[in-house]
């Protein structure tokens, strides 16, 4: 059957009104500029729908007469073309993007057919019910940090927007709390210690003395062992987590003690990192377990370093760092907003950088290795207090040894005292020990 032509009728200059398909409502239509019109009048009466056409007429040429945006845009449209925009960026890149988008900002945002009506009020609407809505899996509102990481991708949308004329420039919007700092929380010495430690005797729970062990699968201990030497290598080098998944065996200059980023990370950054002694050697610890389970193969200098010994890739620690917390007890406030996260040995690493009593190593050393800017150092990273520069501003002698910690508890050595030098904790093959459970 053929498609049944729309009835237009003309009601002003180049102002049309018809029902489109089977709905008895009238829709309107004009062009200006070239521009497409097209809308419903929700009303089946043709007077009341011919002067809504009129009115939405005069207002568009008006912001046309004006400097305004003319076409109308929905935002369920916009997001539709940022997304597309964003081909030929990581799949990292696009997969936040596009779930910001439909987990967070769509449900709030999808019933404006127009985003020019959208203004700083309507945000603030979406923030008050961002704060105040609980999450139905956790029961928890959202923090004021994924507050902020959904305002930023609003302003990229925004911004996009603006660029093909369809809104307003000038939008920004921004969520601050007026409880936080806007700073991640980070380890204090004390707190990497304990960290440190728990880590190891989390990994010695898993055998007794006949090296069975205690209900838990090679699974288990594997993520552990890796678990371990990720926090090692994030101390050892400040690296954003999201870059740490991105390296490859390739990556590695082990005789120089580097690692080369190529376009890593949400930032998309590259640039060359120097590692300390202790994350190189942990490093070698997960070569060598995937090189152990190998059994004399090649490894695959394209794989990624953040695997298990049988070279599966794991994506997020968040799951098994929670663990560890829990075991470490640490105190937390009750919403959990200084709660630590694997990005928080990143802001230790830079604190610890720069309280060092040597005073060596500068905010702009410190931005070149990190892979952020001065200004961020001195904002977001520097966790240091007065009480850090006690014997610089009074003259004592401190009796602390900040590195040692790390050079303590993180060799092999060490580790073999605390397991034993007969258990198969660091180079297990996969296989079950003899007598295993």
């Amino acid at each position: 059957m053929a498609k049944k032509k729309e009835k237009m009728i003309l009601v002003g200059d180049g102002v049309y009104i018809g029902k489109k398909g089977t709905s008895n409502n009238y829709s309107y239509y004009f062009k200006i500029d070239g521009r497409k019109f097209r809308k419903t009048t929700k009303t089946s009466d043709m007077n009341r729908a011919a002067a809504i056409a009129l009115d939405a007429h005069r207002d568009a040429l008006e912001k046309k007469r004006t400097g305004k945006v003319v076409e109308k845009v929905s935002f369920k449209k916009l997001c539709k073309r940022y997304i597309a925009s964003l081909e030929g960026e990581t799949s990292t890149i696009i997969t936040y993007h596009t779930e910001q988008i439909h987990r967070h900002l769509m449900p709030f945002f999808e019933k404006y057919d127009d985003i020019s009506k959208i203004n700083k009020g309507t945000i603030n609407d979406y923030m008050l019910d961002r704060k105040t809505k609980k999450n139905e899996k956790t029961g928890k509102i959202a923090s004021p940090r994924t507050l902020n990481r959904e305002s930023g991708v609003l302003n990229q949308l925004f911004k996009f927007g603006s660029d093909y004329g369809w809104c307003e420039t000038g939008l920004k919007f921004s969520y601050q709390s007026e409880k936080q700092s806007g700073r991640r929380p980070h380890f204090t010495l004390k707190q990497i210690e304990t960290l440190v430690i728990t880590s190891r005797k989390r990994i010695e729970k898993l055998q007794n003395r006949q090296g069975r062990y205690r209900g838990l699968t090679t699974h288990q201990m594997w993520s552990r062992l890796l678990l371990h030497d990720i926090i090692l290598i994030i101390l050892a080098t400040g690296i954003r987590v999201d870059e740490l998944s991105t390296i490859r065996w390739r990556d590695i200059d082990w005789k120089n003690s580097t690692i080369k980023l190529n376009k890593a990370g949400k930032k998309y950054s590259s640039r060359t990192l120097l590692v300390a002694a202790f994350g190189i050697r942990a490093l070698k610890n997960i070569q060598d377990r995937r090189l152990e389970y190998l059994d004399g193969e090649a490894l695959d200098q394209e794989e990624r370093i953040q695997c298990l010994a049988d070279g599966r890739f794991t994506k997020s620690m968040k799951k098994n760092f929670n663990a560890l917390l829990e075991e470490c007890n640490f105190s937390y406030k009750e919403d959990g907003s200084d709660k630590h996260t694997l990005t928080s040995l990143r802001h230790s690493y830079a604190t610890d950088a720069l309280i060092r009593k040597d005073g060596k190593i500068t905010a702009r050393m410190l931005a070149k290795q990190m892979g952020t800017s001065e200004k961020m150092i001195e904002a977001h990273y520097g966790h240091d207090v007065v009480e850090d520069y006690r014997d610089e501003l009074l003259g004592e002698e401190d009796e602390i040894k900040k590195r040692k910690i790390l050079g303590t508890y993180v060799s092999l050595e060490d580790i073999d005292e605390l397991v034993g030098d007969d258990d198969p904790i660091y180079y297990y093959d996969g296989t079950m020990p003899k007598g295993s459970l």
